[in-house]
């Protein structure tokens, strides 16, 4: 509270610290995908809090076996941007974006 995330998320990018974004006021399609182009392994809302441990453990699992952190966040919470975002539009309108971090779940 009261930092500055994107700027936080440029810091642990520098020794390739895995990043997982929270947000309580900045959920919106611009900062999910601002998120995934800088480099942030998750990008999930604060009141989802509680899944923490299971956010994390996705991550490392995710490095672990090579696989894009993204997979395992569209499975946790895709239906919830669905809903947040008022439907599928912001899948679509960010596609080719999207495919390339969650392909084969997104479509």
């Amino acid at each position: 509270m009261g930092v500055k995330g994107f700027e936080l998320l440029e810091i642990a990018n520098k020794p390739l610290i895995p990043a997982l974004m929270l947000t309580a006021h900045a959920l919106c399609e611009e900062n999910l995908k601002k998120s995934a182009e800088n480099g942030a392994s998750y990008y999930a809302p604060k009141d989802e809090i509680a899944k923490i441990d299971l956010f994390i453990a996705d991550v490392v699992d995710a490095i672990e076996k090579k696989n894009k952190p993204w997979v395992k966040w569209f499975e946790r919470l895709g239906s919830l941007y669905d809903r947040r975002f008022g439907g599928t539009d912001w899948r679509e309108k960010g596609k080719e974006f999207w495919e390339k971090r969650i392909r084969p779940y997104l479509w």
